[in-house]
C-alpha cells in the first residue's frame, strides 16, 4: 500500500459520520421536489375544474381571471423554490 496517496472517499458522509453538504443539499432537493409536485397536481386538478367551469359559463370569467392570476403566482413561487433548491445542490456540487 503507498501510504502517500489520499484515501479516496467514496462515501457520502464526512469522516465523522456526518452527512455532506452535497448530501444534505441533494436529499433538500429531492424533498422540495416531490413537496412541489404534489402541490401542482393538486393545483392543475383545481385549474382543470376552473376551466371547465368557466367554459360552461362565461359570465364567471372576471372571477376566473382573478382566481387563474392567484393560481399561477403560487405556481410560480412554488417553482422558484425548487429552484433554489436546485441551486443549493449545484453550489453544494461545486464546493470543497
Amino acid at each position: 500500500t503507498n501510504f502517500d496517496e489520499a484515501p479516496k472517499n467514496t462515501q457520502t458522509q464526512s469522516p465523522r459520520g456526518m452527512a455532506s453538504n452535497k448530501q444534505l443539499a441533494g436529499e433538500a432537493l429531492v424533498t422540495s421536489h416531490k413537496t412541489v409536485m404534489s402541490k401542482l397536481l393538486s393545483m392543475v386538478k383545481d385549474e382543470m375544474t376552473l376551466v371547465n367551469k368557466v367554459d360552461a359559463d362565461r359570465d364567471g370569467l372576471d372571477d376566473y381571471l382573478v382566481q387563474l392570476e392567484s393560481i399561477q403566482n403560487t405556481q410560480l413561487d412554488l417553482i422558484s423554490k425548487l429552484r433554489d433548491s436546485l441551486s443549493n445542490y449545484v453550489a453544494a456540487c461545486e464546493g470543497p
